[in-house]
């Protein structure tokens, strides 16, 4: 029986990830981020090239995107299972269930959060919390980023150091370049709250963790100099410049954030003044967990975005502080008014996703794209995705081998084009002028338009899918 509560936990880890890789495709619709950071490996997979006509430049003759380690694991895991929305999403839903599953590890090694149902409750909101859910539920690469992060932590707090546990937070550390640049602001944070913690006995830790992204930064501007394509990668991360519409979805739009940084900020100013927290070390930490929440987004920000998809760098440490916040609080109304905020602020994240999975609307019109592409187009054909049509990739992918987007960047590439799929909206004479050659419609699929209340619009938000119509045209 020792040994049942680890087993059951694992066996709920386990769970969890199998559903939601096997509801894959009801939700979301493919979209623009999520199909370029799945077209290299795509491509690579079914063409031999590491390369995308998505990125223009950076794209071609070599992919120079800042995470390559995500493309590397997909390629791998395509020559097993093949490409397909299942894969690529399916890894995002093994990261993101690795990285809390050590976290919670972690958080109970070190008796920040003492009780076993905090430390639940702080899992559930990890897999709910509204932000977070975009991170697992897609196809980029962003969980990579926080299971490396995670590995890291874990590693450091560890009771006794081992030359293979600073040699495993050497790498982790060194990887997280590889896995996404935008890690390394947070990251240097997170350092610099180790080292605060622990004092001199940190400064090995702080040391191997830093000196371990340092080397992951050179290995990594090697690597592309060595292919000669430095100058475009360099080239790719200055046009990824700080958008304030991003910052606005991912701090002032998203409630679990708000309500989170929101109780933990007041929670410090009312115990300054009523000290109705425990004074504990474990209060200290929960402060600093909170304060990185609070600071985060806004240092992403000017450093470079921050979107929604980097949530997780300010929503889980905001989080663990609330809840050892919540243990060391006397105040018996005050818990529980905190916790009922908490829950609700979930509501708009994985409930509501539950809700639209479903409701089914987009994995049927899903399906009924996969059986229009699979008749209309064939595997020899040269096709052209129109951008207007993202929503159709896995499908064109899987089906054709030869697959280029419809970008003025790929104009020479488009005119050996013997298919295109487009949206109804658009005509062959708009395609004759722009990439030659005559064109036929040779069948629609047209929109599926349903018929839905406004309040079911207001709770799952505005179908993605049923108006997407597509037509397949082919060269005469």
């Amino acid at each position: 029986m020792q040994h049942a509560p680890k087993a059951l936990v694992i066996t709920g880890f386990i769970l969890f990830a199998a559903f939601n890789i096997a509801t894959a495709q009801h939700s979301p619709m493919p979209w623009l981020d999520e199909v370029a950071y799945a077209d290299p490996a795509g491509n690579y997979y079914f063409q031999g090239l590491f390369q995308s006509s998505l990125w223009a430049a950076a794209g071609r003759p070599f992919w120079v995107g800042n995470v390559p380690l995500h493309q590397f694991i997909l390629i791998i895991l395509c020559k097993v299972f093949g490409f397909s929305i299942y894969l690529v999403r399916g890894v995002s839903v093994i990261y993101y269930s690795a990285a809390v599953m050590l976290l919670l590890r972690t958080i109970k090694h070190t008796s920040l959060i003492q009780s076993a149902r905090m430390r639940f409750f702080a899992v559930i909101m990890a897999f709910s919390a509204t932000g977070c859910v975009a991170i697992y539920r897609n196809g980029r690469y962003d969980a990579l980023g926080f299971l490396l992060a995670s590995i890291a932590v874990a590693t450091a707090f560890r009771s006794r150091q081992s030359r293979k546990s600073e040699l495993l937070l050497f790498a982790s550390c060194a990887l997280i370049p590889w896995a996404g640049l935008q890690v390394i602001p947070f990251f240097g944070m997170c350092t610099l709250f180790y080292l605060g913690m622990l004092g001199k006995a940190g400064w090995r830790g702080f040391l191997l963790g830093n000196g371990g992204l340092l080397i992951g930064i050179i290995l990594l501007l090697l690597f592309y100099a060595s292919l000669g394509q430095l100058d475009n990668f360099i080239r790719a991360l200055h046009s990824q410049g700080h958008v304030w519409q991003d910052m606005r979805l991912a701090v002032m739009m998203n409630p679990t954030y708000l309500a989170l940084v929101g109780i933990g900020v007041s929670a410090g100013i009312f115990n300054w003044k009523y000290s109705f927290l425990e004074s504990t070390n474990r209060i200290k930490v929960a402060h600093a967990l909170v304060f990185i929440g609070l600071v985060t987004p806004w240092v992403m920000h000017f450093v470079s975005k921050y979107t929604i998809y980097y949530t997780w760098m300010a929503t889980i440490p905001a989080l663990i502080g609330v809840a050892i916040m919540y243990e060391n609080c006397a105040l018996t109304a005050v818990r529980r008014a905190a916790l009922v905020l908490v829950i609700l602020s979930a509501i708009p994240g994985y409930p509501r996703r539950l809700l639209s999975i479903a409701s089914g609307n987009d994995m049927k019109r899903q399906l009924e794209i996969q059986e229009f592409i699979n008749k209309n187009v064939s595997s020899d054909d040269k096709t052209m995705l129109d951008m207007e049509c993202l929503y159709a990739y896995y499908s064109t992918r899987t089906r054709s081998r030869t697959l280029n987007f419809d970008l003025p960047e790929n104009e020479e590439l488009n005119r050996q084009s013997t298919c295109i799929v487009a949206n109804v909206t658009n005509c062959e004479s708009e395609y004759k002028a722009r990439i030659g050659g005559d064109w036929k419609c040779t069948t629609t699929l047209p929109a599926n338009i349903t018929p839905r209340n406004k309040l079911w619009d207001l709770i799952l938000g505005k179908p993605q899918a049923e108006n997407n119509s597509l037509v397949i045209y082919h060269r005469l």
